[in-house]
């Protein structure tokens, strides 16, 4: 597998590619681990803070939530 894909991205393309066999069980379990390396770089990670800020996630889902239904024509957004 040439371009391993990067789990944190959210891309579907590993994952597809695992289920319709077109990669072999060793590079599946080598990006898995890769993934694994990554993540707990970023763990460990300065770049992480030690909380979540959920005031600005509790803002966005509601901005968020706000902007769907005013896109379907129910309400309207801010």
């Amino acid at each position: 597998m040439n371009d391993q894909v990067s789990v944190i991205t959210g891309s579907r393309e590993l994952p597809v590619a695992v289920r319709c066999g077109e990669v072999s069980l060793s590079e599946a379990v080598t990006a898995v681990d890769d993934a694994e390396q990554r993540l707990l770089a970023l763990h460990d990670s300065v770049h992480v803070p030690a909380h979540p800020d959920t005031e600005w996630v509790d803002d966005w889902l509601h901005r968020a939530h706000l902007s769907y239904w005013a896109a379907v024509g129910i309400g309207s957004a801010p």
